[in-house]
């Protein structure tokens, strides 16, 4: 997760895209650990 904050400098697409695909990662993480 954040990998792509470490690239320093983004569009805001990029940060709005981040943060999207970090809940959605997290969603999916919290899903396969229930399982």
């Amino acid at each position: 997760m954040g990998g792509w904050l470490s690239k320093g400098s983004l569009t805001m697409a990029e940060i709005e895209s981040e943060a999207i695909y970090d809940s959605l990662g997290k969603q999916t993480v919290n899903q396969m650990m229930q399982i």
